[in-house]
């Protein structure tokens, strides 16, 4: 993009009232669900589907595990990308903060659209899946402080018929995992565009060979994207150096907040009563947009997707991931007995499995192991 455009691009993330932490749920969208503005009935129940994590939304199957419990409790494990679990602040590296500028037809963001229509983008995603026709729907905001980073995973893939407004997020990616749901996913080309960051730390850690192959690393240089597959490759990004006490405030309620002249307030405490722990400039920040857009080969393969009569319901998806684990030996029968948390991890810990970074010292641009997503 030219640099006016880049400009107007941070404007409008800039006048957003407050970023959330990643897993609270978009504050503009909340706020419009509040106020009626959404326009259509169904968009207002696929919002609150889609962008809650927690509240028990898409969770009817195994509700005590997280949406993202897989790749959250591997990051912990782990001791996130350093391996260091010995960490203080561990807990408090990935609390990144996240904002939805465009959904479908209702754009938060005034201003998004330029990128939404991105030529560059829809070009290179083509080239991902060698698709014909490219259906650009989402972007969303990534902003990483100093002292955070974001620990390997994937993203939630979509399937016809099963996607995250009914399903947890584990689910889905152990579905696409296990490889017994290729004909029906929905591939989904990712364009991670670069805003702010050029300066040390915050890269793009990515394994394009998969999680047994070796690390690639990409500069989050302004003004340049990487796209993707990013439901099929392990992906994380590199700790953001800088002073980092301040994040081990953010919880649930936190708040960044604009405050005018490139200034940012990092604002915590209880709700209703929050209260600056932190003050940033722009150069401190690490500003990523994510483009997401569906990619068809025809428009035969696009109706299929608007109209997924007579697809994946949960019954067959958990039916035939259990046939899948009774012939690996991970279950005697199907009529195993399990709870429905018991049952969600062992299929997290069977079909999932990370890359795997065994110390400190090691090097992540080297092979390593893979390690199912609930054992070191």
């Amino acid at each position: 993009m030219g640099p006016a455009a880049m400009e107007r691009l941070i404007a409008a993330w800039e006048r957003f009232p407050a970023l959330t932490p990643t897993g609270t749920g978009s504050y503009a969208v909340k706020l419009r669900l509040r106020s009626g503005a959404v326009s259509d009935e169904n968009s207002r129940a696929a919002f609150k589907n889609s962008l809650r994590s927690d509240s028990g939304v898409g969770r009817r199957f195994a509700p005590g595990l997280a949406q993202r419990v897989d790749s959250a409790s591997n990051y912990l494990r782990q001791g996130g990308l350093r391996a260091d679990r010995e960490d203080p602040l561990l807990p408090w590296r990935h609390k990144y903060f996240r904002e939805t500028l465009l959904i479908g037809n209702e754009v938060y963001a005034t201003g998004v659209e330029e990128l939404l229509a991105n030529i560059n983008l829809i070009e290179a995603s083509r080239g991902v899946f060698d698709s014909k026709l490219v259906v650009p729907w989402t972007i969303y905001a990534n902003v990483m402080l100093p002292g955070q980073e974001l620990g390997l995973h994937t993203d939630t893939p979509e399937f016809r018929g099963a996607h995250r407004n009914f399903l947890p997020c584990w689910l889905l990616c152990a579905m696409h995992w296990s490889g017994l749901f290729e004909p029906w996913r929905v591939k989904i080309a990712t364009a991670v565009t670069y805003l702010l960051g050029a300066g040390e730390g915050g890269r793009f850690i990515y394994y394009p060979e998969g999680p047994g192959g070796p690390a690639s690393q990409y500069k989050a240089t302004p003004n340049t994207a990487v796209v993707l597959d990013s439901d099929s490759i392990f992906h994380g990004v590199e700790l953001l150096p800088g002073y980092d006490d301040p994040i081990r405030h953010i919880d649930a309620n936190s708040q960044l907040t604009h405050i005018g002249d490139g200034k940012w307030s990092l604002r915590c405490g209880e709700a209703g009563r929050l209260e600056e722990v932190a003050r940033y400039s722009r150069d401190e920040l690490r500003l990523s947009l994510s483009w997401k857009a569906y990619c068809f080969a025809d428009a035969e393969e696009r109706a299929r997707h608007s109209n997924p009569v007579g697809e994946l319901t949960t019954d067959v998806i958990l039916d035939t991931l259990v046939d899948e684990l009774v012939v690996r030996g991970r279950l005697d029968k199907s009529d195993h007995g399990l709870s429905e948390e018991e049952l969600g991890s062992l299929i997290i810990d069977e079909f999932i499995r990370f890359p795997y970074i065994q110390t400190l010292h090691d090097d992540p641009f080297q092979p390593q192991p893979i390690i199912p997503a609930t054992h070191i």
